[in-house]
């Protein structure tokens, strides 16, 4: 039942992001902690398959550019490096309230794209991880604004589900396809309403691969070589407790 499950999943993953079957994400090795250093881990693969790249296929990562924002706005940017198996930086966070973590690659070169039936396309890629330094009594955890991408979500949990707001040049995203992978390679896919919103109820608790792309279909150059479309494509993940943690 779990390979028939696997196999949906794959089907699914294909016909909703059918420009890669693979996905780029962020991973924390251990939970974000005051004044230690937090190892940032950047995943290529195929996260429903628990299928992580390594070596030669990691090098598309060279140019994903990682960055912090902290909870007074500040932005520190993250030196990362290739290892065999995925990239690798480190951040310590010197304050309470929350972070983001953000990534992209909007230098990457033009791409055949014929066999994902995308034609000639131009790639934009953006990644998105968030964690929380809760304040302690007489201290005060402060909130800052998000710092959107052009192809963004934010999550947000509500009750016993997560509030997902896709974000398209920082407006509501209308209609996106929204694609939710669980830590067992579960699956669904949400389509947001017009104001760019869709909800989810997760099953697990572990991280979820939540992705979303667009498509601008208008045909350009860069730097000589002709395009017929841009993809971009938007990952974030997100730590989830289920049950009685809830």
């Amino acid at each position: 039942m779990k390979k028939t499950l696997y196999v949906l999943s794959f089907i699914l993953l294909g016909f909703a992001f059918n420009s890669e079957a693979h996905s780029y994400w962020i991973e924390f090795t251990t939970t974000p902690q005051l004044n230690k250093p937090l190892e940032v881990r950047l995943y290529y693969g195929e996260y429903a398959f628990h299928r992580r790249e390594k070596g030669h296929p990691l090098d598309k990562m060279k140019d994903i550019r990682v960055w912090v924002i902290a909870p007074n706005g500040d932005s520190t940017f993250v030196e990362t490096k290739q290892t065999d198996e995925y990239w690798v930086g480190y951040y310590t966070p010197k304050a309470r309230g929350e972070f983001q973590v953000l990534g992209i690659n909007d230098t990457r070169g033009v791409q055949n794209w014929h066999a994902h039936k995308l034609g000639i396309a131009l790639p934009k890629q953006y990644l998105r991880k968030e964690f929380t330094l809760s304040g302690t009594a007489g201290s005060l955890a402060v909130h800052s604004g998000k710092n959107s991408q052009f192809l963004d979500m934010d999550i947000t949990k509500s009750g016993d589900e997560y509030l997902i707001m896709a974000k398209k040049g920082n407006r509501g995203y209308r209609e996106a396809k929204v694609t939710i992978i669980n830590p067992e390679g579960w699956m669904q896919v949400r389509t947001t309403d017009r104001m760019g919103n869709a909800t989810f109820k997760p099953n697990k608790s572990g991280m979820y691969l939540i992705e979303t792309e667009w498509f601008d279909e208008t045909p350009g150059t860069n730097n000589g070589i002709a395009y017929e479309r841009v993809t971009h494509k938007m990952d974030t993940t997100i730590e989830v407790l289920v049950g009685n943690s809830l």
